[in-house]
This record gives structure tokens, sequence and C-alpha cells, in this order.
């Protein structure tokens, strides 16, 4: 069951630790975790199915051997992009081992409680990417300031480069690829060129855009704008009267409100059902609708 490696993350707190005591891996009794699985729902050759209970009689070997998942939703994406798979809620138990690189863990016996919905996931990868979003967008002092301003702005190059900012119209640029552009202030500008890039949004009136392939941008403040211009990425907003556009291929979510209710999410595919590439889209009525 050879994957791809991919990005690195921390595991879940609320989930089982494991330890190193001499060669021996000791394991909690159980590890909840997501899967990802192609629309027939095969993991590489091994054929699963929903409630299906599993045991791997061999060695256990991230990335090699065992049944694999990860303790986040948004590493899954790594590995099983949105637009061709299908996702689940498992069970891991009897011994697992943790990846190095990111949340996979291999392990011995899988059982597959649930299957989840695109909307479900998009809604876990959400909730995952405002959470990091909020833990990492410190405020700073202004070096032009010299005190905390609304006028930040942060830009790299290199892969795997993080950005955070807490101000008001601030700007989180990125080239590499993997990077991390997080804002919590309103009217926040964040955008990246590379591909496997996570921008993420909680203020009012964002914008999050990017160019690379398997891009994820999220929002959850209001009237925020998001567009992705590379395959296989994906949109999420969580508030109020938000926009996406992007190419074929991208998927979006958008919550739809009453007054100040959330009544759902709208979630379409560019390029099926008749949703249009590079146009602006909004919730309304259950239906992604040109804004």
């Amino acid at each position: 069951m050879a994957i791809k490696k991919l990005v690195t993350s921390k595991v879940n707190k609320e989930n089982a630790t494991l330890k190193e005591q001499g060669g021996k891996i000791r394991a909690a009794a159980t590890l909840r975790a997501y899967k990802g699985f192609s629309l027939d729902l095969r993991c590489r050759d091994f054929q699963f199915a929903i409630g299906g209970e599993y045991e791997h009689t061999g060695s256990v070997i991230p990335c090699s051997e065992g049944f694999h998942a990860c303790t986040k939703a948004i590493d899954v994406w790594n590995y099983y992009p949105p637009t061709e798979s299908r996702y689940a809620e498992v069970e891991l138990s009897g011994k697992f081992v943790p990846h190095t690189e990111d949340s996979k863990y291999a392990s011995s016996h899988i059982k597959i409680l649930r299957e989840l919905t695109t909307k479900e996931f998009i809604a876990l990868v959400l909730d995952e990417m405002f959470a990091e979003t909020q833990a990492a967008a410190v405020i700073k002092e202004c070096p032009r300031c010299g005190v905390t301003c609304k006028c930040e702005k942060n830009a790299s190059s290199g892969d795997y480069a993080k950005n955070a900012s807490s101000g008001d119209y601030a700007k989180n640029a990125s080239s590499g690829d993997s990077a991390k552009n997080a804002s919590s202030g309103h009217s926040a500008t964040n955008a990246s060129s590379g591909d496997y890039a996570k921008n993420a949004s909680s203020g009012h009136s964002a914008t999050n855009a990017s160019s690379g392939h398997s891009a994820t941008n999220a929002s959850s403040g209001d009237y925020a704008k998001n567009e992705a211009k590379g395959a296989n990425s994906v949109i999420a907003a969580a508030g109020a009267n938000s926009q996406a556009k992007g190419v074929v291929g991208v998927w979006i979510s958008l919550a739809e409100y009453d007054g100040k209710k959330c009544i759902g999410f709208a979630v379409g595919c560019i390029g099926q059902d008749g949703i249009e590439p590079d146009v602006w889209y909004k919730a309304q009525g259950g239906k992604l609708v040109k804004s």
C-alpha cells in the first residue's frame, strides 16, 4: 500500500500518542482517523466496503505495509484529491505506526465506520484550517511603524513557508510549494503560486487566491472571495455572502445564510452540472449560482 509522501503536520492531540520503547511501539486501543479511496472504494489494489473490518497479518510500515489513514482530514487530500476520490471515517486498532511527515498512520486493523459526503469532508478540512489560522496569526510589531499596526506584509519564495498575520489589510504571499498563508484580520489578502499551497482567512472581506495545483483556499469571514487557478484545488467558505471562482476541476463549497443563520452549503465542481470556469459563484437556494 505504498503512497506518496506529503505535507508535514501534527497529529491531533485528542488522538492517542505512540511511544518508542526498545524498538517496540506501544499503542492505545484505537485511533479515529480519515481515509481516502478511489471512486470504487479501493486503496491501491485492496477492495474496501463501508462498514467492513479488515486485518493485516504482516509487518506494519507507513507508506509500505498495513492499512493507512490520517488523523487530520486535510492530509488525506495529499493522497486522494477531491475530484476523483471518496472518503470515510475509520477506526484503527491493533498495532499502528505513525508516519514521520504528516498525520498518516499504518495499522494492522481497520474498521470503515461511515462514508463522508463531499460537504462533510470539506467542513472537516475547513475547521482544521481555521484552527491553524487562529493559532498561527500572532500579533507582530511592524518593522516600519514600530508598533502593532494593520499594514503587515509577509512574502516568501521558498518551499514549506508559513506566513501569518493578525492585523487588518495584511498581505501574505508565497511562491514556493506547500506554503501556508494565514490571516485573521479583515480585508486581508493571501496569495500563492506554488503547488499544494494552503490559504486561510478568518476576517471579513478577505481575498484568497492561488495559481498552483492542488491548492486549498478557505475562509470563515463574511464577504470573502476565493479564487483557484490550479488543477485539483479546493475552495471552502463558511462566511455569509462569500464568492468563489476557479478553473475546471476545482471543487467549491459555499455557506448559505438566512440573515445571520447558516442554512446549509452549496457544493459543486467547476465543469460539472453547468458550473462554468472563471465565473464568480455564490450560494443561493442550496445551489451555486452566478454572482
